[in-house]
């Protein structure tokens, strides 16, 4: 299999977040392979006028099938419990959330990839008003809770990838479209439709004995969001660029990954209820960093200390930058082919809203592989 095939693989395919950006998913699965990623993480929120904590357990649950060589299937689901802490008063939030379907089907000796997937929206809708804060915290991306929405709508996604390669080089170019179904998000509020999502992206990598470097660029174009049939919004289109180098001296594995996030302007309703470029960016840059090493103890064990940094830059109007570091690691124990266990820590500390809220938290939890 090529290399940077593999790679776009995981960008059309790998669906959730795994803990400290572990990939999940095999070159060479099994018939079925079984993830379970039990996980909580707990926030505290200090600012001048409040304090609150909110906190979370999730138990994500991917199944990885391999009917034939060429056909892969994904199921991802999870149940998470959240709750959140406000002075006294508290509230919660509790169900499972959508679940999700993936296909895909590779051809011409594994350099062409197809692939279709759905979100079935069996999760949690129609929150209570009560709920909204709760959920908008959820959703905060500086934080970076793992099931940020239990329910939406009825999605449709369908993507294809090319990749070729030559000795210890690879490319490759990916491209998918999401259809956005509606839903109602309150209760007792209209119907509202998220805008659909077209993207693509081009990815390269190098990989000898000792290195991997392997880079990206991706954009994503956001169509309009509609409440009962009226466009209201519309979201600024994405261009993100990531590069991750590895260098292994043994018994040591050194990473290192940088991400930068461009968010374009948002369009939001103007004269004649038409949609219009805001007059400032409401987005601001994010640069996300990450610094790996992983200490082969022996074949089945492996320790992984690790530290990370996410800045946000101030937006257009002077809001809404962010500074958190975190520190961590983990423990990673496969005894066999069939079964591996990963332990996980991390802390977290900093601030957002412009250094208006002061931040720390802690996340704790693993990644359970059972091949049958």
């Amino acid at each position: 299999m090529s290399r940077a095939f593999l790679l776009s693989v995981l960008v059309l395919c790998f669906i959730g977040s795994t803990a400290f950006g572990q990939v999940i998913f095999t070159s060479n699965p099994q018939a079925v392979n079984t993830y379970l990623m039990p996980y909580l993480q707990n926030w505290k929120l200090d600012s001048q006028n409040e304090s609150k904590s909110v906190s979370q357990f999730s138990m994500p649950l991917f199944i990885n099938l391999r009917p034939t060589d060429n056909l892969r299937l994904w199921i991802v689901d999870s149940f998470s419990s959240s709750s959140l802490d406000k002075s006294g008063e508290k509230n919660s939030l509790t169900g499972i959330s959508d679940t999700k379907i993936k296909a895909s089907y590779s051809m011409f000796d594994q350099r062409f990839l197809l692939t279709l997937g759905a979100n079935l929206p069996i999760g949690k809708e129609k929150l209570d008003q009560k709920k909204l804060e709760l959920a908008n915290l959820l959703y905060n991306e500086v934080l970076g809770f793992r099931v940020n929405k239990l329910g939406t709508g009825f999605d449709l996604n369908a993507g294809m990838a090319f990749a070729m390669d030559a000795g210890p080089y690879g490319v490759s170019v990916s491209t998918s479209y999401l259809r956005r179904g509606s839903y109602t998000s309150v209760k007792d509020s209209s119907e509202y439709k998220p805008g659909n999502e077209l993207g693509i992206v081009t990815a390269f990598d190098m990989i000898t004995d000792r290195t991997l470097l392997n880079g990206d660029v991706a954009y994503t174009h956001y169509g309009s969001d509609e409440v009962s049939g009226t466009k209201s919004f519309k979201e600024g289109d994405e261009l993100r660029g990531k590069i991750l180098v590895t260098f292994r001296i043994d018994p040591v594995i050194l990473g290192l990954s940088l991400a930068d996030t461009i968010r374009m302007k948002n369009q939001i309703e103007g004269a004649n209820n038409k949609l219009t470029a805001e007059e400032n960016n409401s987005h601001g840059n994010r640069l996300d960093t990450i610094l790996t090493s992983q200490y082969l103890i022996t074949r089945q064990l492996s320790v992984s200390p690790l530290a990370g940094l996410t800045i946000v830059a101030d937006n257009g109007y002077g809001k809404g930058s962010a500074f958190v570091w975190n520190v961590g690691g983990s423990v990673q124990f496969a005894p066999n082919r069939d079964a591996s266990v990963s332990l996980n820590a991390k802390y977290l500390k900093g601030n957002m809203e412009s250094g208006d809220v002061d931040v720390s938290g802690f996340e704790v939890g693993s990644i359970i592989l059972i091949r049958f």
